[in-house]
């Protein structure tokens, strides 16, 4: 017998794991799998993840179920992957007492920036776009941002 292939996947953002749930099935017998992500690897798993790094947009993922028989079945799906925020951000030395001045410089290719998470390595946070600071003490602050897009995706 001839298998009936199919799969479902939901788009993801770039570096996030795409979860590919098989939906393939054959009256009798096994099948056997090969996926082709697009991207130049694969699997033979029945439902493999795959991480995609570097890649955006419609990526075309194949899956081919053959039988035991050697009855093969193919289909093809886009994924969507969606780019991650590019973070990245300048700010002022400043002396003690004075505010140190960010600035946050973060993109995101074809989609917008929906929130902003600073944290400046004292314990406190903000959500400002690009807000300044003033320290209680003086020393070395590790200042961290994490940008989400519109799409969900962070970074």
């Amino acid at each position: 017998p001839f298998p009936t292939v199919n799969f479902s996947l939901l788009p993801v953002c770039e570096n996030d794991t795409v979860r590919f749930t098989n939906f393939s099935f054959i009256g009798s017998g096994t099948l056997n799998y090969f996926w082709q992500f697009g991207d130049g690897n694969t699997s033979l798993a029945f439902e493999p993840t795959h991480v995609y790094t570097d890649t955006s947009g419609n990526i075309p993922v194949t899956l081919i179920a053959t039988s035991g028989f050697g009855c093969a079945d193919t289909i093809t799906k886009n994924t969507i992957i969606y780019p991650a925020p590019d973070v990245d951000f300048t700010f002022s030395n400043s002396c003690f007492g004075e505010s140190v001045k960010l600035m946050n410089t973060s993109a995101v290719i074809g989609g917008t920036i929906k929130s902003n998470f600073w944290s400046f390595g004292d314990g406190e946070v903000s959500q400002q776009v690009s807000p300044q600071k003033i320290y209680a003490a003086i020393g070395t602050y590790t200042i961290s941002l994490t940008v989400e897009s519109n799409r969900g995706c962070v970074d």
